[in-house]
């Protein structure tokens, strides 16, 4: 962000371009950062300072906590067609069931026409919405929501072999785009600790 005290490269292009600047993080030899040169917010952690700017933006009606809607819009909201569908279904007779084991994988219908408003194409499909099962003679209403295409279908099935995956993970190196890198990272993450929390794995 362009903020010299805490970042090598942004002081070397201050140096270079003869930028003054004031240095106003201190990294003390544990380690632990504290702020200087900044007033009222002298002699506080660098963690402590910014919840004490941000309360005080707060009070002053000026801002708050960051939020963003940008990456829930690659969650589940975003409801694209091709992505990964759900495999529960309604059925009038027991309620919300996933779909029978014998009866997977569930495999997305083809959609001729999209006019990019309104809610899931798959709606506007009657051998989707309302479908049947193999195993229950029952009508069910397939749900019409789908998960990002970044959600894979294998995790419906049998997700990865625990063996393999404690000698394998935590992964050591990454490297890609960064878009794609902070995306895959973030769904990655998510599922590493719904793993764990299933005591699926060993690592977070």
């Amino acid at each position: 962000l362009g903020i010299p005290c805490t970042s090598t490269e942004d002081a070397a292009v201050a140096k270079n371009l003869g930028i003054s600047f004031t240095k106003v993080i201190e990294t003390l030899p544990d380690g632990l950062e504290k702020v200087i040169n900044s007033g009222e917010f002298t002699g506080m952690t660098r963690q402590e300072a910014l919840k004490a700017l941000t309360q005080q933006a707060r009070n002053k009606g000026l801002g708050g906590d960051l939020t963003s809607d940008k990456l829930r819009d690659w969650l589940i909201s975003r409801q694209r067609y091709w992505g990964t569908p759900i495999p529960v279904i309604h059925c009038q007779a027991c309620g919300t069931v996933p779909v029978p084991y014998e009866d997977l994988p569930v495999v997305l219908p083809k959609v001729t026409a999209f006019t990019g408003k309104g809610a899931s194409p798959l709606e506007n499909i009657p051998e989707w919405v309302n479908c049947s099962s193999n195993s229950l003679e029952l009508l069910f209403l397939f749900y019409t929501l789908i998960f990002s295409i970044f959600f894979p279908i294998i995790v419906f099935f049998r997700p990865f072999n625990k063996d393999m995956a404690d000698y394998w993970m935590p992964v050591d190196l990454y490297i890609g785009g960064k878009e794609h890198a902070v995306m895959h990272l973030f769904y990655a993450r998510f599922l590493s600790h719904f793993c764990h929390n299933l005591k699926m794995t060993k690592h977070k």
